[in-house]
């Protein structure tokens, strides 16, 4: 998959020491931000995972194979996870994201996932607002079943404004 002259791929074992300092690059965002934000680099153990579970994707610059950014995800009963969603700063705003997200979606359709979900800042706009121009909508945090409330809970427990924390969904 591709957008403009960007390739979207599998991670590769390679991959996994780039991608923390991507992680770094790609929050240089929140110094933009009127918000209080939080960096939401990858927990440890997660990418490598995702690798095992297919589930993690890089993007690619014309000429490099050096990964501009890069999707990770997991299964929950509820569908596909994406945990983790980063694009470094020099290719932020070209589509890249949107083409990582894409892959995800496509990913789960073809594993026949009900939905794809994520937990993200409501009001960031390259958070909820991007994921909601995306298809995803919000789901009520009083109304999700034990395993994605604990992901909530989790990742609420890490932000200082838990309270824009939220749970949304694309259903497939």
């Amino acid at each position: 998959m591709s957008v403009g002259a960007y390739r979207v791929r599998s991670a590769t074992r390679a991959d996994l020491a780039r991608l923390p300092a991507l992680d770094a690059s790609a929050d240089g965002i929140l110094a933009e931000s009127p918000l209080p934000a939080v960096a939401d680099a990858t927990p440890p153990g997660a990418l490598a995972r995702a690798l095992a579970q297919a589930l993690l994707w890089v993007a690619t610059p014309p000429g490099s194979d050096e990964p501009a950014g890069y999707c990770a995800a997991g299964r929950i009963e509820e569908g596909l996870l994406v945990g983790r969603l980063a694009v470094v700063r020099p290719h932020q705003r070209r589509g890249v994201g949107a083409t990582l997200l894409a892959a995800a979606i496509d990913r789960a359709r073809w594993s026949l996932e009900p939905a794809v979900l994520l937990v993200a800042d409501r009001d960031l706009p390259w958070n909820g607002p991007f994921y909601a121009r995306h298809g995803f909508v919000a789901v009520d945090s009083a109304r999700l079943p034990p395993d994605l409330a604990a992901v909530l809970a989790l990742d609420r427990a890490r932000h200082p404004h838990p309270e824009r924390r939220i749970v949304m969904a694309k259903r497939l």
